[in-house]
């Protein structure tokens, strides 16, 4: 059996785990339409630079990494260079190729100077309800090869 103390008895389901998710996420979830058609941004975080680009310089150029067959379908190679575009910007950077992303994935690393992600983003529609911040993440993008 499962042991059960205090707040938690009345939150706990009958095969032992937690209801413990607040309404209003539970309401949201409600709402999900399920995967979106095209590729997603997601972040990329790259700890090393951020903290010590003072003594390791400016760092490598920013990178738009895909799955090999989104680059494939697209016609792009790792350094090439190619915009990403969302309904509220788009932002220049080279491709990267990664083969650990799942298809349909695009990665941009977080904050990294020359191709800010915030440019991708709107502070007034898909802003999230609970948090009041933008979205950030699962972004519908573009990525068009350039000719540079």
């Amino acid at each position: 059996t499962t042991p059960s103390y205090g707040w938690v008895r009345e939150r706990m389901l009958a095969d032992g785990r937690w209801r413990i998710a607040p309404e209003a996420f539970v309401e949201r979830l409600a709402l999900h339409k399920g995967p979106e058609v095209g590729l997603l941004l997601v972040p990329r975080r790259e700890s090393a630079w951020s903290n010590s680009i003072r003594f390791a310089g400016s760092g490598d150029e920013s990178v738009v990494v895909l799955h090999p067959d989104d680059a494939s379908l697209r016609g792009i190679l790792a350094g090439d260079w190619v915009a990403l575009t969302t309904e509220h910007g788009s932002l220049v950077a080279t491709a990267g190729i990664d083969e650990t992303l799942r298809p349909g994935v695009v990665s941009v690393t977080h904050g990294h100077p020359g191709s800010l992600t915030g440019t991708l983003t709107s502070s007034r529609v898909d802003v999230d309800l609970l948090t009041a911040m933008p979205r950030a993440s699962g972004l519908p993008v573009r990525v068009d090869k350039l000719g540079m």
